[in-house]
């Protein structure tokens, strides 16, 4: 009987140990600062370009000299006017430089944002590029290390570049785009173009397409590793589907060492159904029962 009872506890304690609740944060840090990014470089590019604003948000033009316009832009967002796939109400403020080739550089700051894994707390990005592609749309990328979080960030607002400087930062947008899952879990890079669909004062029907990842470190007190993930091809439109994207795909790789080697991958696929989930193509360690699944999304 107790042979058989230890039997049946192992057996169990090992399906639940395969039966893991996936934890897919990562991924939705990534899409949910990335869409952040692109709405305020999209507001960022319609003001600079003389668009009629909506009226929660305010345009302050700056001065002009030789090379750059400079200005400063408040958005004030609420339940009336929100913020693509987020539940923040509150101020976002940005401030850029701008050349005459719809090209800009841009800080941003907030308060009561998540961004990549940061604490509610103020928040801001410094130096994203943005330019206005030959199809109309606005490419914009950033990196991790343009995160500002904490302390600080509210001082990134005042810019000034030189035109060297500033065309240094335009550079960065010519870097190859990721075009497949793998390549772009090495970048900690995630390229955002949007597709302001002809409406440039009308910020909710922008169409977002995101490519891009990285890796982080996780350490615990019985483990370390390595968290992998990546985007690809992921579109979202916040008046078609608000709860999930409609179109790409997403890889997460945990490698983690502890008492046991832990090696786990998920790959998503995410589609037009809108029903707040992504599809498991592929689960493999602790993951793999959940392969053909779908699984909730919970963006914000």
């Amino acid at each position: 009987m107790i042979i058989n009872y230890l039997f049946i506890h192992i057996s169990c304690k090992k399906i639940d140990e395969y039966n893991q609740e996936p934890d897919i944060e990562c991924i939705k840090d990534g899409i949910s600062t990335s869409v952040f990014v692109g709405y305020c470089a999209s507001v960022a590019m319609s003001a600079f370009r003389g668009n009629v604003m909506p009226q929660n948000i305010v345009f302050v033009r700056g001065n002009c000299d030789a090379f750059h316009c400079s200005g400063l832009i408040i958005i004030n967002t609420s339940a009336k006017y929100p913020q693509p796939f987020s539940d923040f109400t509150g101020q976002i403020i940005i401030g850029g430089l701008w050349d005459r080739e719809d090209k800009g550089v841009i800080t941003i700051v907030s308060t009561d944002i998540r961004l990549l894994e940061g604490e509610l707390a103020l928040n801001g990005l410094y130096t994203i590029p943005l330019m206005l592609q030959d199809d109309g749309s606005v490419l914009t990328l950033f990196a991790r290390e343009d995160i500002i979080i904490g302390e600080g960030s509210d001082t990134i607002l005042a810019i000034s570049f030189t035109k060297p400087q500033f065309d240094l930062e335009m550079d960065r947008l010519d870097t190859e785009i990721p075009d497949n899952l793998y390549t772009a879990v090495k970048q900690n890079v995630w390229f955002v173009s949007i597709d302001q669909n002809g409406t440039p004062n009308v910020f909710l029907d922008d169409e977002f397409t995101l490519n891009g990842g990285g890796q982080m470190a996780e350490a615990t007190e019985h483990s370390a590793g390595i968290i992998y993930h990546a985007i690809i091809g992921t579109s979202l439109n916040y008046t078609e589907c608000n709860i999930n994207p409609l179109d790409g795909q997403a890889l997460i790789q945990y490698v983690v060492a502890g008492e046991d080697l832990d090696f786990k991958t998920l790959l998503l696929d995410f589609d037009n159904i809108c029903d707040g989930k992504a599809s498991v193509i592929a689960a493999t360690g602790k993951y793999i029962r959940w392969n053909g699944r779908r699984i909730p999304l919970d963006l914000y």
